[in-house]
């Protein structure tokens, strides 16, 4: 019985094996996580540079293959001589420090196609400004399997490395990080949205704002509105300008239209312009109303969005009200206001009290369901019932071929004892070879003592 037992198990390996590998998995795979995981190691302005490329698709190849990176997405794998065969290298899961040195910062892509080794594709891109060639578009390269299905590769993005080079820094200071960590902005649940409606800040000047703030969504959305041909900007959380962050809105005039060069954010002074800000929010809409010539300019930007407490406005929602002060300038340069303003403005505030953050399910702890593959189960079966069938009729022969099998085994077995036996027997009267060498030398040495 043994045998048989030996049989089955055998055949059944085979059947599972060749399922298996021949008719391939189901693989259900997770959702990619938000784009502003782990980001509060990013500065602020890197995070606004990769928002506004999200879903961008950046290629490199290393022969044979050809490698895809989808922006807060996923990355690929495919041959490049037949992109059908293609393999899914992880899913966008944060960012991450490169090394164990905390200096270089990296996109992190994990849960991607199952391996050979048990584990799950994972894939870590560095963000680097050093790179060879000349480019003028986003270069994937160096990608190399450091372990089994274990990725790591650079990505040169040459618009966010045109200011510095080289010296472009993509990380915040450890200091920054425990500060941004230390404080929670977003409500225990997540249910709170905040909602402002058009409000009027200068008649005079057609000069107003709406905003939303949306932790379930996870968005700020702020419109302004003000004169086509000047600058005009709108100060949040204060009714001075001593340390205040503001949004400053540009005039549109050709040469702004040409650069798309719409506002920038401002740190304000005491009396004074203060200094730019790195951005952090992107235009998501600008118009011109062809009524009044009023422009109309839509900012967007994650609420988790991390950025530094002490030179931005935290919007959220754990505030009913918020002050704002405004000014508009004389022409299209931003220098000392013609007229300016303060007020403050109530949100309307809504919480949806079915919705928890907290009751969602982790992807990181239960990202992946194995369907059934009820094609290789039924091959599986198949297999099994040949094995059962064929045990079943020929088990008379079977074992007889065992049997013999085992007979001939055992006969060889002691065929070879006796030929260890006779040849420790000749070993013992005759000495071994090592043994002759020497005694043909001694008695060399006698003949020539007699000579």
């Amino acid at each position: 019985m043994s045998l048989l037992t030996l049989l089955v198990l055998f055949v059944c390996i085979i059947a599972n094996c060749t399922a298996f590998w021949f008719y391939g998995y189901d693989q259900s795979y997770r959702d990619p996580l938000p784009e502003t995981t782990d980001n509060e190691i990013v500065q602020t302005s890197v995070i606004t540079y990769l928002a506004s490329i999200r879903n961008t698709e950046i290629t490199g190849h290393t022969n044979p293959y050809t490698y895809k990176l989808i922006m807060f997405e996923s990355i690929i794998q495919y041959e490049t001589a037949s992109p059908s065969n293609e393999w899914n290298l992880g899913l966008w899961a944060g960012f991450i420090y490169c090394d164990e040195d905390n200096d270089s910062l990296c996109l992190y892509f994990n849960d991607g196609q199952y391996c050979d080794n048990g584990y799950f594709r994972e894939t870590a891109i560095e963000l680097t400004c050093s790179y060879d060639a000349v480019a003028t578009t986003p270069v994937l390269f160096d990608i190399v399997e450091e372990e089994e299905c274990v990725y790591s590769g650079k990505v040169y993005l040459p618009e966010l490395c045109s200011k510095k080079g080289k010296s472009t820094q993509f990380l915040r200071d450890i200091d920054q990080v425990e500060k941004i960590r230390a404080s929670s902005y977003i409500s225990d649940k997540g249910n709170k949205i905040a909602v402002l409606p058009y409000q009027m800040l200068s008649g005079a000047h057609q000069i107003g704002l709406s905003m939303t703030v949306n932790e379930m969504q996870d968005y700020i959305r702020i419109t302004l509105y003000g004169p086509l041909d000047r600058y005009f900007g709108v100060g949040f959380g204060s009714n001075g300008m001593l340390n205040t962050y503001a949004i400053i809105i540009n005039a549109w005039n050709a040469q702004n239209a040409a650069t798309n060069d719409v506002f920038f954010e401002q740190l304000l002074g005491s009396h004074n312009a203060g200094y730019t800000l790195e951005p952090s929010f992107v235009v998501a809409e600008h118009s011109v109303h062809s009524t009044d010539g009023v422009q109309q300019i839509t900012l967007e930007r994650p609420l988790s969005s991390a950025v530094d407490i002490d030179e931005y406005w935290i919007f959220s929602c754990a505030d009913a009200d918020i002050d704002i002060i405004w000014s508009v300038g004389s022409d299209a340069t931003f220098a000392r206001h013609l007229a300016s303003g303060q007020d403050k403005f109530e949100f309307n505030m809504q919480q949806v009290a079915d919705y928890d953050k907290n009751a969602i399910i982790d992807y990181n702890k239960n990202a992946f369901t194995l369907h059934i593959n009820w094609t290789a189960l039924f091959f599986v079966f198949c297999l099994l019932g040949l094995a059962w069938y064929a045990v079943k009729k020929y088990r008379q022969q079977i074992v007889a071929f065992g049997t013999n099998l085992s007979s001939n085994m055992n006969l060889m077995t002691a065929a070879e004892n006796e030929d260890n036996t006779v040849l420790r027997k000749v070993t013992k009267e005759y000495g071994s070879a090592q043994d002759v060498e020497p005694l043909i030398s001694g008695q060399q040495t006698r003949l020539n003592d007699t000579e």
